[in-house]
């Protein structure tokens, strides 16, 4: 199912947790959110933490879990359908979650989970995340978010998106929003990553 964004983006996903709990939540989003998409939450073992769907707003939680069970770093797929094409999109949260941890998951987050992965291709994360794990660091995921927000700072000043927002882990924004509808990322099984806006 395909629902156009507009101007007004969804809120990050709603979670809570008592002692001892972590949940991962975020955001689907291609620049019209990803409704009734499967999320597969996977942890360093392959063990998989939650299956879920994302809601009307795009958005996902896995509920509340017991980090101690899992070993990070984590990788969130979501397999939707954006019209009459399917999209497969991935995202990272390197470290133990907390009580709302955000992994957004959006065509940004795939370019960097393509940077992050020795193929190229960000599904080999979860597939392959056997020998695929300690690609994803924290100084990996940081250095590769920063790359992206390097070269996308302009586009994000320029619809008033603070540069120094964190494109994987920001509570979703109606300006976050923008930014997916103003820029097109796509993502090769090799690796090749094109970027343009919709202005050309």
């Amino acid at each position: 199912m395909l629902s156009a964004c507009g101007g007004g983006g969804g809120g990050g996903a709603s979670t809570s947790s008592s002692s001892g709990t972590a949940s991962i939540g975020g955001t689907g989003a291609v620049g019209a959110y990803l409704i009734g998409a499967e999320v597969i939450v996977k942890d360093s073992t392959g063990a998989t933490v939650a299956t879920t769907t994302t809601g009307a707003d795009g958005t996902y939680s896995t509920g509340n879990f017991n980090p101690a069970s899992f070993t990070p770093p984590f990788v969130v797929t979501i397999n939707g359908t954006v019209g009459t094409s399917s999209e497969t999109l991935v995202s990272v949260l390197a470290t133990t979650p907390t009580a709302n941890s955000v992994v957004n998951v959006t065509p940004v987050t795939n370019a960097i989970s393509a940077f992050l992965s020795s193929t190229g291709n960000p599904l080999d994360l979860q597939t392959n995340i056997g020998s695929e794990k300690t690609n994803i660091t924290s100084a990996a995921v940081i250095a590769a978010e920063t790359a992206y927000r390097n070269v996308l700072a302009a586009n994000m000043t320029a619809i008033g998106l603070p540069a120094t927002t964190n494109l994987i882990s920001a509570t979703y924004s109606a300006d976050l929003d923008k930014l997916l509808d103003n820029v097109r990322i796509e993502v090769t099984p090799s690796g090749a990553v094109s970027m343009s806006t919709i202005a050309g």
